[in-house]
């Protein structure tokens, strides 16, 4: 989903699916992909890097700035390794300023916590 935005903040989410990660794999999985985010970027930095189980899924996330083609983007990314599938749920603030974007940290997690494929 993506707010139609001109100057101001503008806040998008995207979600894909991915092929199984066994658990016992999980932890190689997120190393093959950790610089993935951090190289689409310039200016990437890390603010926030964390691994939890909620409700027997264990999820994975991360939380960044950084900018792409001159815009300033805030993004949280979370893995979702639930049952047979694997989710990439990915909340970006395009025209970010100042971390402005953590305000919405709570509502990415409760959009991430309810998410299930219909």
């Amino acid at each position: 989903t993506r707010k139609n935005c001109n100057d101001t903040f503008c806040p998008n989410l995207t979600v894909t699916k991915e092929l199984f990660i066994r658990k016992k794999r999980i932890k190689d999985y997120l190393y093959q992909n950790r610089e993935v985010i951090s190289e689409k970027f310039d200016n990437y930095r890390l603010l926030k890097e964390r691994e939890y189980t909620f409700k027997n899924t264990i999820y994975f996330e991360k939380i960044y700035t950084g900018s792409f083609q001159g815009i300033n983007i805030g993004g949280i990314t979370t893995w979702v390794f639930e049952d047979e599938n694997t989710y990439v749920i990915t909340g970006l603030a395009l025209n970010e300023e100042e971390n402005s974007f953590l305000k919405y940290e709570g509502l990415l997690k409760e959009i991430t916590f309810s998410f299930k494929e219909k």
